[in-house]
């Protein structure tokens, strides 16, 4: 499993990247942990 963290104020923005990250996923046969965050404070 690979952990992603998407740091991204823009919801449409973030959105598209995950959507994008979950086809390769299942294109490639990979498992990935997306983690959607607002800013890098955390």
């Amino acid at each position: 499993m690979i952990r992603i963290a998407i740091v991204e104020d823009e919801d449409l923005e973030a959105k598209e990247l995950e959507e994008s990250l979950k086809r390769y996923e299942k294109e490639h046969d990979e498992v990935f942990d997306i983690r959607r965050y607002r800013n890098g404070l955390f």
